[in-house]
């Protein structure tokens, strides 16, 4: 018969976990900085996990709303996340120092016209609105059908691609309402990589950013 007095239960290997002090309270609201937007979030529960590659233990804090990649842990307090809204305006100040080419803040942005539409999904009955905006400088933002905001520069690049975004909806047989005083909303925007042609996008859309030179 064989021995299994010398396996740990998982009790046991629980119980073999390091005490990590738990720096943010469960309900406790927080804000992260993700490239430099400001993600209000809060904090539902924490637990104790063991990374894989350097084989130590640490408090992983779980968090809603939790934007792509950001990685709440103890040693991310005051570096990305913080419990503040003065210090992450700070954060956010000094993560935009030098670096105009890559971000264009919402701030900056002004919308002199706008196009836009509407359809309602059967399935659903979802409302999704399409847009295009003149926002200057020969430059465009446009929302299409299931896509993130993005910025097209030149008329014609910018035009071909809500036209394309119609299409997907037209295609389906649904039909566009014209849309009169729209007013969209603005988010900062981020220069793309060169594997799309889109010039820039929100955080969100991690495909279309992720390779880029942005050095934020």
């Amino acid at each position: 018969m064989e021995n299994y007095s010398k396996q740990l239960s998982l009790f046991d290997m629980e119980e073999m976990q390091p005490d990590i002090p738990k720096l943010l309270e469960d309900g406790q609201r927080i804000y992260i900085v993700y490239k430099a937007d400001i993600i209000p979030s809060v904090v539902r529960f924490s637990r104790i996990e063991k990374s894989f590659l350097e084989m130590d233990y640490y408090r992983r804090y779980i968090v809603d709303p939790c934007p792509f990649l950001a990685d709440v842990t103890n040693d991310s307090i005051g570096d990305s996340v913080f419990t503040t809204l003065e210090a992450v305006e700070a954060k956010v100040k000094q993560i935009l120092k030098g670096t105009h080419d890559d971000v264009i803040l919402a701030s900056d942005i002004k919308v002199l016209s706008v196009e836009a539409y509407a359809y309602t999904r059967e399935t659903d009955s979802h409302t999704i609105i399409l847009y295009i905006a003149d926002i200057g400088n020969d430059m465009y933002l446009v929302k299409g059908y299931m896509t993130y905001e993005r910025i097209l520069i030149g008329k014609e690049k910018a035009y071909g691609d809500f036209k394309e975004e119609q299409k997907k909806v037209t295609a389906y047989g649904a039909t566009l309402r014209p849309l009169e005083g729209y007013k969209p909303e603005i988010k900062n925007m981020y220069r793309c990589s060169d594997h799309t042609y889109w010039d820039y996008t929100v955080s969100e859309c991690a495909y279309a950013i992720w390779e880029s030179k942005n050095r934020i």
